[in-house]
């Protein structure tokens, strides 16, 4: 049941991961639900991310959050907002000055940067997309690689004739 718990509490964080280790050999329906549910772009409730965002800190009142959520009104808006920062200090910085947070701004950032990571499409997608890249890449890096050298060679060849 502890165990339970904790996935839940990190599930409602944004950093749930499914990586099953030795000790655990799977996991329940509820919590592949909830795995699901906040893994989706646009959650299905809208009062979801209203209250992941609140769930984070208790100084995160509803005027605040739905604050938030008025200025990004979509899950996907808040991650584009999130990416948008370049630094967490300065999305702290932004975080303090636009939306009035006061305390727990770095907590709160490494909040939003684990719901891009958790999330399907701007986190899994996106790393699944740069791994596929890397390895096309690499695959056309030494087929032009061969195609220069195999052309400077009959280049130097017809040079010597």
């Amino acid at each position: 049941m502890f165990l339970q718990l904790q996935r839940f509490r990190l599930a409602v964080q944004g950093k749930y991961f499914y990586n099953p280790s030795t000790e655990e050999l799977g996991e329940t329906s509820t919590e592949s639900t909830v795995r699901r549910a906040m893994d989706y772009a646009e959650p299905p409730n809208e009062i979801h991310l209203l209250n992941r965002i609140r769930a984070q800190d208790n100084s995160l009142t509803l005027l605040k959050a739905s604050g938030i959520l008025l200025e990004n009104p979509t899950k996907r808006l808040l991650l584009k907002y999130v990416e948008g920062a370049r630094t967490d200090e300065a999305l702290q910085v932004d975080l303090s000055m636009h939306f009035k947070l006061v305390r727990h701004q770095k907590e709160f950032v490494n909040f939003l940067r684990c719901l891009v990571e958790s999330d399907f499409e701007r986190g899994k997608l996106m790393r699944d997309l740069a791994a596929l890249e890397n390895e096309s890449e690499a695959g056309l890096r030494c087929w032009f690689k061969d195609a220069v050298e195999s052309g400077v060679n009959d280049l130097s060849d017809l040079l010597e004739r």
